[in-house]
């Protein structure tokens, strides 16, 4: 015996399937905001370190929350929060370096670290971060900076006397993965002076 189907028969059947699948993704949906809701909500804060290039904590930067005007798109100075690192051993606020802004408002906020003399950034000196709702944890930062170190080098002849408009090249050492390679050329005192 053979079972004949009709095309309206196979629509139907075709239909039924598509309303079930429809049915499934609204209850998936439907679980998901529920799980959502039932969690804690609305954390705006901000916790961040600042380390040396040897990855080791650095205290005394100050770190600077402004956040960005939405209706201009542009930084509002009166919105601005100062925070300086923790710089003192087993302080209970946290460890050495690092840094927390609580009690931020919702929106895009930029975080900056104050220039030190003799410091430059490894990491850019400043994030941008947006805080919305539905976070439900503080939103980490970290700022790596580098000590600068000065080298004067002097090429000097087999007279002694100074060589002027020679090229010196430095390259980090191994394991410095944060220095970079620099050139400088010798002056008339045949000195030539470098940030590493």
């Amino acid at each position: 015996m053979r079972i004949q189907t009709s095309r309206f028969a196979l629509r139907g059947f075709v239909a039924l399937l598509l309303l079930s699948a429809l049915l499934l993704v609204a209850g998936v949906a439907g679980a998901a905001n529920e799980a959502q809701g039932a969690t804690p909500i609305d954390v705006f804060c901000v916790t961040g370190s600042v380390i040396d290039h040897a990855e080791k904590p650095s205290s005394g930067w100050t770190i600077t929350a402004v956040m960005y005007d939405p209706a201009t798109g542009l930084l509002d100075p009166g919105t601005a929060v100062d925070t300086e690192t923790i710089n003192v051993e087993n302080d209970p606020a946290g460890p050495v370096g690092s840094f927390r802004f609580e009690g931020l408002a919702v929106g895009i906020w930029n975080f900056s670290i104050g220039s030190r003399t003799g410091w430059s950034p490894v990491t850019p000196a400043s994030f941008d971060v947006t805080l919305a709702y539905g976070r439900t944890d503080c939103a980490p930062i970290r700022f790596k900076m580098r000590q600068d170190v000065i080298v004067i080098v002097q090429k000097i002849g087999a007279d002694h006397m100074p060589l002027p408009n020679w090229v010196i090249h430095a390259k980090p050492g191994a394991g410095n993965f944060f220095a970079l390679a620099k050139n400088a050329t010798t002056d008339i005192s045949g000195t030539a002076m470098s940030l590493s």
